[in-house]
């Protein structure tokens, strides 16, 4: 990239939702014009990005990462989506690390949530105390590892949870037991290896037709290059797994595509769609930011630690 070029843009994700069928759904390849969703709003100190979705009495919220430009990480937020205008999104949580991915399940009629909080090196469980806006931290799942994008699924009226560990070209899929009561992972054993960046959650499970289907983020020529769907089989009892790929989303299923890099987060829940879009916008004062943020003045910093 053009040095100058580079000193005065930025990538920056937003997030947009519809109501949509999960037959015609973006999953399933048709062509949108993505000036037909809506979008969750921030303010300009923010943007926003790893979409979840949950439905609780009838409404339908969004909870996302929210990346704060001064503080140089991510907290977690949430928007209740409406059919008929943009959603503003509400700060929930600043857990003094990077947060994203807010994998968000009901569990004994509980909501609980499982972020990404690979900075600190664990693995954490949260409860709602206050649906949807406040939360509590129940404990450390798994202490001492380096895992991202953690996801939820149900399969025989049990809970577990893929556990994507990264390290460059060689990257690991397991597949452990969630216990909630216990605040724990059993069993977890490795059932997937990929020689590249491939194969990483990039949202909820769901099942159509019968089959499994996962999201899974595809960058390997650049981050959030692609979404890839995967059916895949999973026997617990055995401990075999198997996936193949069924279904792919990039900047060709979205209109418009000018200036998009890409998208690497999906999920559809209570007749709704929702995914992330990376942009490049210019900011004629971003030099001026990362001075700030250097020096630490009016409040920027970088996240140490």
């Amino acid at each position: 990239m053009n040095p100058l070029k580079k000193l005065f843009t930025e990538n920056i994700w937003s997030c947009y939702y519809s109501p949509r069928d999960i037959q015609g759904a973006l999953w399933n390849k048709e062509e949108v014009d993505i000036t037909k969703f809506h979008k969750l709003k921030t303010t300009a100190r923010y943007w926003c990005a790893d979409p979840f979705l949950a439905e609780e009495n009838g409404k339908v919220y969004a909870f996302v990462e929210i990346m704060d430009r001064k503080k140089s990480f991510g907290l977690l937020g949430c928007a209740e989506i409406s059919n008929d205008c943009d959603s503003d999104v509400k700060i929930i949580m600043d857990l003094g690390c990077h947060a994203s991915y807010p994998d968000i399940f009901k569990y004994k009629d509980s909501w609980y949530m499982i972020p990404e909080t690979s900075g600190r090196k664990t693995l954490e469980l949260y409860k709602a105390v206050d649906f949807p806006y406040k939360w509590e931290k129940v404990g450390a799942l798994i202490e001492n590892i380096n895992t991202v994008d953690s996801t939820v699924f149900k399969m025989n009226d049990k809970l577990y949870i893929f556990i994507y560990e990264p390290n460059g070209m060689n990257n690991t899929l397991s597949i452990g037991e969630l216990d909630i009561d216990n605040c724990t992972v059993k069993s977890i054993r490795i059932v997937k290896e990929y020689n590249n960046r491939i194969g990483r959650p990039a949202g909820k499970t769901f099942e159509y037709n019968g089959k499994y289907i996962r999201p899974t983020q595809y960058g390997v020529n650049h981050y959030g290059e692609k979404i890839v769907f995967k059916e895949f089989e999973f026997d617990p009892v055995g401990f075999t797994y198997q996936e193949k790929d069924v279904s792919v989303l990039d900047n060709n299923n979205i209109v418009p595509n000018e200036n998009y890099l890409g998208l690497h987060t999906y999920n559809y829940v209570a007749g709704y769609e929702i995914i992330d879009r990376c942009r490049t916008v210019v900011y004629p004062l971003r030099p001026l930011r990362i001075i700030c943020k250097k020096l630490g003045l009016f409040g920027y910093s970088y996240l140490k630690g």
